[in-house]
Parts: C-alpha cells; sequence; structure tokens
C-alpha cells in the first residue's frame, strides 16, 4: 500500500473503532453479539477480539469460586490457541506472530500464577472502566509471505462458545474496508 492509502486506512479503522466503542458504550449491553477488527497490511494480518464475558462462560462477574476460575482460565486458554480459533489458506504461507487474550476480571497476580502475560488491567480497575460487565479481548498477529493467496480466513469461535449468535467484523485490507456478519452458519472472514 502506498503510505497515503495507509495512513487514510489507519484513520478510518479509527473512527469506526471509536465509533463502535461509543456506540456500545451508549446503547444496552448485548449478549450473543462479538466484535472483531480485522487489518490486513502488507504482509500483516492483525486481529482483535472482543466478547461478552456471558457468551464465553456463562457470566459476566469476577469468578466466585474455583469452579468459576477454572472456567475464565479455559476460555483464556482457548482463545490465546490462534489456530484453534482460526485457519488460514496453506497457500498465504501465515506465520503466527503475537497472541494475547484477557479478561477484565482477573487479577494480573492470577494472570502470572497461570502463565498468561501482564498485559490486562487488575479487577478493580477493569470494574471501574467496564461497570459491572466483563468482556473476553483478544488479540492476534500473523506474517504471511504470500498475503494475495488470503482469500478467507475460516473463523472456528462459534465452534467453542456458542453462546455468541453473531460477530461482527469489521475488516481493512488492500481492497478497502468492509462490514461482515459472521455467525456460525457463515463464519468465515471474507478478504
Amino acid at each position: 500500500m502506498k503510505p497515503a492509502l495507509v495512513i487514510a486506512a489507519a484513520v478510518a479503522l479509527s473512527v469506526t473503532v471509536a465509533l463502535a466503542a461509543e456506540r456500545r458504550e451508549h446503547d444496552a449491553h448485548e449478549h450473543g453479539h462479538a466484535t472483531m477488527h480485522v487489518v490486513l497490511e502488507g504482509e500483516t494480518l492483525a486481529i482483535e477480539l472482543e466478547a461478552p464475558g456471558m457468551d464465553v462462560v456463562g457470566f459476566e462477574h469476577a469468578p466466585k469460586d474455583a469452579n468459576g476460575k477454572a472456567k475464565v482460565w479455559k476460555a483464556l486458554s482457548l482463545l490465546e490457541n490462534a489456530s484453534a480459533m482460526f485457519t488460514l489458506p496453506k497457500a498465504a504461507e501465515c506465520t503466527v506472530g503475537h497472541v494475547h487474550a484477557e479478561n477484565e476480571t482477573m487479577e494480573t497476580g492470577e494472570r502470572r500464577e497461570h502463565g498468561h502475560k501482564d498485559e490486562g488491567t487488575s479487577k478493580e480497575s477493569a470494574a471501574e472502566e467496564s461497570g459491572s460487565h466483563s468482556a473476553f479481548h483478544a488479540k492476534y498477529e500473523w506474517r504471511c509471505a504470500h498475503p494475495d493467496a488470503l482469500g478467507k480466513a475460516q473463523v472456528h469461535y462459534f465452534k467453542h462458545f456458542s453462546g455468541t449468535d453473531e460477530i461482527e467484523a469489521i475488516i481493512l485490507g488492500p481492497s478497502g474496508q468492509t462490514a461482515q456478519e459472521l455467525t456460525a452458519d457463515t463464519p468465515d472472514i471474507q478478504f
């Protein structure tokens, strides 16, 4: 992409993300609905996913017992497994780079104890920022030797988290910005 086009695309995505965040703040919390932002720039494919805790583990509060904590850690481990969440075309020759998942309710010390990096916020600050609802956030990054071979990406999220009815996906790539609604019946990102 030319530098001016990259800057324009980044600004368009920033505005879209800001508007979506503002809409989420003002709208009622919507269960069954997740959001995904996908950016393909050069050889880098980046995906960010946000889903309500209710859809992922069946509750949105901090886990109250060992069983609840186990559900959160299982979900985080699954979300941090890029190959369990996505399948990219072999012809694109993509290798996983950075992957990170977090849940706003888990303490920093608990994250370290379970082998997760301390990129998340503490339970107290997350509760202040998000009100009474917690969400799961996941970030993925791949380096693709042949990004032009990325016709689609298979999304396996619905196989693991059946509490989500749809994912609103905003895709920014070489052909511009598009929006797609992913469901269990139509789970693939089209580039």
